[in-house]
């Protein structure tokens, strides 16, 4: 029984690690995402202004 407790406590603990990791890996895709879109929206602002001069 108590090793079976101490089992499930590592489980848990590896779970939560690994749910960590996805949750930051995710995090680093929505940042990325977003970087790339402000990057776009600059070029596109630069673009739309180089034709108006």
């Amino acid at each position: 029984m108590f090793e079976m407790i101490i089992q499930l406590r590592i489980n848990y603990l590896l779970l939560s690690l690994l749910y960590q990791k996805i949750f930051g890996l995710i995090q680093n895709i929505r940042q990325h995402y977003l970087e790339h879109q402000v990057n776009q929206l600059i070029h596109q602002y630069l673009l739309f202004f180089m034709e108006f001069r």
